[in-house]
């Protein structure tokens, strides 16, 4: 059985599934580009591409990025834009006096990620009061465990002598929030919220050490035209 649309019925559906799934654009997987992948016109340009009108191309594949190391690719978001980051907060001599790090993007005192509970009572991350240009939803649960391949654990936790309604501080920055905000607290008595072990430390160390790989130039991504014509940006315009 073949099935016929027209372009602009495919316009208009290729729109609507790029709407629905925006906040969990993490857990969309990459696809590499193949001679029928997308589906290209007859002069070879790209076929029903998501876009939004009055947006920049390739706004969304760079959304993800670090202030300190443009250069650096996330081609996996999650772990390891975390851990990348995490390797910043604890290595980066211009970062390690500072209290109020985002462990999403490295903004300074900017950024603020607020906690909810989730299905079954587990605490997750509530996407519509958080702020932050890298902001997505992080499995908290499976974050906090450091693991052979995934050892960051850095993570937003609740200070425990903030006040209840004040925003949480990752991980990695507790220690000196402490010092800093609750100079007189005693600050051994809930060291097991920020304490990182040797093992962890010495992984993000190693990784944070090594030379940050260069972007190429051209990816496959700016290389590949788009055809204007069936832009999921023309549904917006009808």
């Amino acid at each position: 059985i073949t099935y016929h649309f027209s372009t602009e019925t495919l316009r208009g559906l290729a729109l609507l599934l790029f709407e629905r799934p925006k906040n969990d654009v993490s857990s969309i997987p990459n696809v590499p580009l193949t001679s029928t992948f997308p589906y290209r016109s007859a002069n070879g340009a790209a076929c029903f591409v998501c876009e939004v009108d009055g947006e920049v191309r390739g706004t969304l594949h760079e959304r993800y990025r670090c202030l300190r190391c443009p250069a650096v690719a996330f081609e996996e978001l999650g772990p390891k834009l975390i851990e990348h980051m995490g390797g910043h907060i604890l290595f980066d001599q211009d970062l390690r006096d500072k209290h109020n790090v985002c462990g999403l993007c490295l903004s300074i005192g900017l950024c603020e990620i607020r906690l909810a509970r989730g299905a079954g009572g587990s605490e997750v991350v509530d996407i519509s009061r958080s702020r932050c240009p890298n902001l997505f939803k992080i499995k908290l649960k499976n974050a906090r465990k450091s693991t052979k391949h995934s050892p960051c654990t850095n993570t937003p936790l609740h200070c425990p002598y903030c006040d209840s309604n004040a925003a949480p501080v990752w991980k990695y920055s507790l220690s000196r929030h402490i010092d800093i905000l609750h100079p007189s607290a005693n600050k051994a008595r809930f060291e097991e919220l920020w304490r990182i072990d040797d093992e962890e430390s010495t992984q993000i160390s190693t990784k944070f050490k090594m030379k940050a790989r260069k972007r190429k130039q051209m990816t496959a991504t700016s290389m590949l035209r788009i055809s204007e014509e069936h832009s999921s940006r023309v549904a917006l315009r009808q």
